[in-house]
């Protein structure tokens, strides 16, 4: 009877035949289970894709400042914070400026994945909606979270970006079950929780 042995390059068969194997691709099964290096939040379609969203877990949360403060930018993705902190970052490189926040997140190697980016607005909605699905000990801070999106008052956006609260149940100004947004100042300290996507 022959044999049959799993080695590096895939099933070998006592008979000389190999069987490469092929990586298997695992959906994540519900919202705030564990999944690709931290915890599946929910989908998100971007720029003609879909995506898995994954929030890191709360060890790699940290705080940090947005950054820039006073430095006018043209860098607007709305929902995408892939792309967004792609290009805060290809701008801080550029001009020699500094944004904490999604230099933290872009830089972050964590549960062995490094493609690690500063969430955008939409995506924090989708955390804040599965925070109650989160295992226990990786709950929201009750403060403020950044976004990676820019954003503020008629011409003040060089002084603002865009922070959510999302540890609140509703917002308190409308009394709907969406978390608090508000126009923070760049140079406050606030949470930031980092993402990665997985496309679909």
């Amino acid at each position: 009877m022959p044999t049959i042995t799993l080695s590096s390059t895939g099933l070998e068969f006592s008979g000389g035949l190999i069987q490469t194997t092929k990586p298997v691709f695992m959906h994540p099964t519900t919202v705030g289970s564990s999944y690709g290096g931290g915890y599946y939040v929910g989908s998100l379609y971007a720029l003609g894709y879909s995506y898995f969203l994954v929030a890191a877990s709360s060890s790699a949360e940290t705080t940090s400042t947005w950054g820039e403060y006073g430095t006018e930018i043209n860098l607007r993705r709305g929902m995408d914070g892939y792309n967004n902190t792609e290009n805060l970052v290809n701008d801080a490189s550029s001009n020699g400026r500094t944004y904490g926040a999604a230099s933290y997140c872009w830089n972050l190697s964590h549960n062995g994945y490094t493609d690690w980016y500063l969430p955008s607005i939409h995506e924090l909605i989708l955390l804040h909606t599965a925070a109650s699905n989160l295992p226990a000990g990786q709950g929201l801070s009750s403060g403020l979270y950044w976004s990676s999106n820019f954003a503020g008052p008629a011409l003040q956006t060089s002084y603002f970006a865009h922070a959510i609260r999302l540890s609140n149940n509703t917002n308190s100004l409308s009394n709907t079950p969406l978390p608090q947004t508000n126009y923070v100042t760049r140079n406050t300290t606030a949470y930031v929780r980092p993402f990665r996507r997985v496309a679909i």
